[in-house]
């Protein structure tokens, strides 16, 4: 079976998607919670290790040259926009996380789970909307 350029961005899309969401959900479970570790800590870290090796192998699959279509100069704009954003949203998130902490909402050892979390999910889900609105 060949895969396409589509193919590639398709399971982009999905794997980076889910992955965000597995970040999203240990943050809120986290402040839901008030603990560091709402699930076992590595859960979102495989979600993102299995994304790469999904992306990886479809990208295999498909050759180089869908490969090279489905990192164009479109996802390479797309990507650059999301970490810029991501940037922001990243500082953002530290002072909210802060404020947490200093109203009483979190100590410091959930916030630091959530910022985490949060800042790589961000990246994520920014780039899977910016993706989507590009029309891919």
């Amino acid at each position: 079976m060949r895969f396409s350029a589509q193919s590639i961005e398709k399971t982009r899309f999905i794997a980076l998607s889910v992955t965000s969401l597995s970040c999203f959900t240990y943050a809120a479970l986290a402040l839901v919670q008030g603990r560091p570790d709402p699930m076992l800590w590595w859960i979102p870290g495989a979600f993102g290790l299995g994304a790469a090796v999904l992306i990886c192998a479809v990208a295999l699959l498909a050759g180089r040259s869908a490969a090279q279509a489905a990192t164009d100069e479109l996802y390479k704009a797309t990507s650059r926009r999301a970490a810029s954003l991501a940037y922001w949203l990243s500082l953002a998130l530290f002072a909210l996380v802060a404020l947490l902490v200093a109203f009483g909402r979190a100590d410091w050892n959930t916030a630091y789970a959530v910022l985490g979390t949060m800042m790589g999910g961000s990246y994520l889900a920014l780039f899977v909307w910016l993706d989507w609105r590009a029309g891919r």
